[in-house]
Formats: C-alpha cells, structure tokens, sequence
C-alpha cells in the first residue's frame, strides 16, 4: 500500500475491464475536492483515503468515498457531509469520523487507509 497520497495525484493502478476506469478517476478527483474543502471550512489537519478508491480491483458503479478523518467527531461528520452533499456528484462521500469511535475500531480504519498529503 501506498504511505502517502500526494493531493490532486491519482496513483497509478492497474486496469480492470469493467469500463469504470473514468469514473475511478472522477471519483478520486471528487476525493481530492472534498479533502480540500474539509482542510480550509472545517480545519482538518488530517484526512485519509480507505475503501475502494485504494483498490482499484474493487470498486464498482455504486461505491462511495470514504475520507478517514482523525480529529472530527460525529457532530463534525454530519456537518461536513451537509456542505459536500452536492447533490451532482458521480459518487457519495463517507466520513469516517475516528474521534467519535472506539479505539479499536479508529485503528482498523487507520490501518486500512492512506493520509492524503496537504498541499
């Protein structure tokens, strides 16, 4: 696994034939976006990528993205997903808000995600 994603940089993946390679990219574009709006509106220092946006073998028509956000609770969640539920997005974004979560459950998700370097 990649250490470090570096913002507006799409890592190289290998093909899959299932004709969804332009949406991968759309939804990693759309990621680096929300990351962006995340760091400047609401302060997060930390933002990590997770799910299929780092498997490229699994993503699919209806997958989401899943931004990993260290420092928000839930509270911050909720208002984050309100200001980039765009309605027009090709894919939904899901915050996983680690400072909400049990310490168990926080390091699963750090340890299945890569930070997004801030620019």
């Amino acid at each position: 696994m990649v250490e470090m994603i570096k913002a507006g940089c799409i890592p190289a993946w290998k093909t899959v034939n299932d004709g969804l390679d332009s949406q991968y990219q759309q939804a990693w574009k759309t990621a680096f976006r929300a990351a962006k709006v995340l760091r400047k509106r609401f302060k997060a220092d930390e933002i990590r990528i997770g799910g299929s946006l780092l498997k490229r073998d699994r993503f699919h028509e209806n997958s989401d993205i899943d931004l990993i956000v260290p420092g928000f609770t839930l509270s911050d969640k909720m208002d984050a997903e309100r200001v980039l539920d765009c309605g027009h997005c090709s894919h939904a974004i899901d915050i996983v808000p680690l400072k909400s979560m049990l310490p168990l459950k926080a390091a699963y998700f750090l340890g299945r995600s890569v930070p997004i370097e801030s620019r």
